[in-house]
């Protein structure tokens, strides 16, 4: 059976969570870290990262400020892989 193609929803989530993955690699900071900068819980940090559809903008930001995620990604896990 082919694969089913990923909703635009999920490709968000996925470039969200890749974007997050890969910018605290990229600094060396762990989740317990990142969560207290961003002034999560870390319960609340694992429900953001598992359900990126509850990520406020107020809540982006503080992350992209933390660790770097690129202008791409962020467009992306706004408006999808199409821009709409």
């Amino acid at each position: 059976m082919p694969a089913l193609k990923k909703s635009n929803t999920e490709v968000m989530d996925n470039v969200f969570r890749s974007a997050l993955l890969g910018g605290m690699e990229r600094i060396g900071i762990s989740y317990s870290t990142l969560s207290k900068r961003a002034g999560f819980s870390s319960p609340t940090f694992y429900n953001k990262k598992n359900n990126p559809g509850t990520v406020t903008l107020t809540e982006l930001r503080r992350m992209c400020k933390i660790i770097p995620i690129s202008k791409e990604d962020v467009l992306t896990m706004v408006f999808g892989e199409e821009g709409n």
